[in-house]
């Protein structure tokens, strides 16, 4: 019986599944075995499949989505860890070895997991990755930065997903966090193997390029965790505030690709949600970060662009504004609205060393609402999420109830 087994979800993917079980293959552990489920491919992918021999086992099924299929791969795996793996993404080839001997090394931990860099459709580098630095109460951190570990990232003790349960078909996207949410709702525990050890390919045909798609089942796996949470919880409040945030990420994601009036509603709907978001820095930066394409969403990428960036935000917010009023509900002056946001661009152009940029954007923020350069000092200017800083070696993450 297999140690390991590495599911594979594959729906009409003949050019990339290939690279994908070959970096299984060549893993430096031994034990493993591969269960690739072909969820009705249409083209070349069962014969790209098929060619690998008895290595590789492939199980067929009609067409049910990427969750369903990942189902029907756990009930043909043996191991007693799973590790999934998209059929368009690569492992290094110490991937298996590294998170394995993680989990044989803490006994109480129940998920491994290693960093993430960004390729693209022909398999070179983005300047963007995954590195999260793993907090101390999981639940929060996955109520506050969404998704921080993706499926490919990590390996999962069986009996860990046999206890929370499996993959929710109805979900298209955002399976992967709906799984993380119920994992650290658990009590799970957690340890980060902080080497980029996995290739997670962006590509334009996928399903996250439908930023309403990504909003509604994104909302939808949050419903489910919201519903789980106690009333006198505090993630309670992170699960509201989260909601907003998703509004307001969908917002920025829907004026990148040109889809400006859908992209003031979400806006509009997330200060509903959550009136003083103007207020808050890390607002901003979240916009600023998702008006970039996804792989190229760093902080040296926002900094080269923030010339165009600046009037993009600028532009949302002052949109929105006007479509608030226009509804006749209540909203603050455009200023004091605009205040921190010119603090957030003014801080930016002043770490760029634009420094006329920087005074001027200082100054509306100054004029709109004196304290908004103060805030910046209480959160500083480097995100939710970790994605281009090393973080210090390997640590546990130990949950807190929910």
């Amino acid at each position: 019986m297999p140690r390991v087994s590495v599911i594979i979800p594959v729906y009409n993917a003949e050019r990339m599944v290939g690279t994908a079980i070959g970096s299984v293959l060549d893993q430096t552990f031994p034990d493993v075995e591969v269960v690739v489920v072909d969820d009705g491919s249409t083209d070349g992918t069962g014969a790209v499949v098929i060619a690998f021999g008895p290595r590789v086992r492939c199980v067929r099924q009609s067409n049910a989505g990427p969750a369903a299929a990942r189902n029907v791969g756990l009930r043909h795996a043996a191991g007693e860890i799973i590790a999934f793996l998209d059929a368009d993404d690569a492992w290094e080839p110490e991937f298996l070895t590294e998170v394995v001997g993680a989990l044989d090394r803490h006994p109480s931990v129940d998920v491994a997991s290693a960093w993430a860099t960004y390729v693209d459709d022909a398999g070179c580098r983005l300047p963007a990755g995954l590195r999260p630095r793993l907090a101390s109460d999981p639940l929060a951190q996955a109520l506050t930065e969404g998704c921080f570990l993706l499926l490919p990232m990590l390996a999962v003790r069986r009996a860990a997903l046999d206890r929370v349960g499996h993959f929710d078909p109805g979900l298209r996207q955002a399976e992967d966090w709906d799984l993380l949410l119920r994992l650290a709702a658990s009590g799970v525990r957690f340890f980060s193997v902080e080497r980029i050890l996995v290739r997670k390919r962006l590509r334009g045909d996928s399903l996250t390029a439908d930023p309403e798609q990504v909003l509604r089942w994104s909302l939808d796996a949050l419903g489910k965790a919201s519903a789980r949470i106690s009333p006198g919880s505090p993630h309670r409040a992170l699960a509201a505030r989260m909601r907003a945030t998703l509004l307001l990420r969908a917002s920025a994601n829907l004026w990148r690709v040109g889809a400006r009036d859908p992209a003031v509603h979400r806006f509009a709907e997330g200060l509903g949600a959550w009136p003083t978001a103007l207020h808050h820095p890390e607002v901003h930066l979240g916009i600023l970060i998702r008006l970039l394409p996804p792989g190229r969403r760093t902080e040296g990428e926002v900094l080269r662009a923030l010339d165009s960036l600046a009037g993009e935000v600028i532009a949302l917010v002052d949109a929105t504004l006007a479509y608030v009023r226009a509804q006749g509900s209540g909203t603050p002056g455009r200023r004091r609205s605009l205040a921190t946001v010119h603090a957030v661009l003014a801080a930016l152009f002043a770490r760029r060393g634009a420094w006329g940029a920087a005074l001027r954007h200082g100054a509306r923020a100054l004029v709109g609402d004196p304290l908004a350069l103060a805030g910046l000092a209480l959160h500083g200017l480097t995100g939710s999420r970790s994605r281009g800083t090393p973080q210090p070696s390997g640590h546990l993450l130990t949950p807190t109830a929910p």
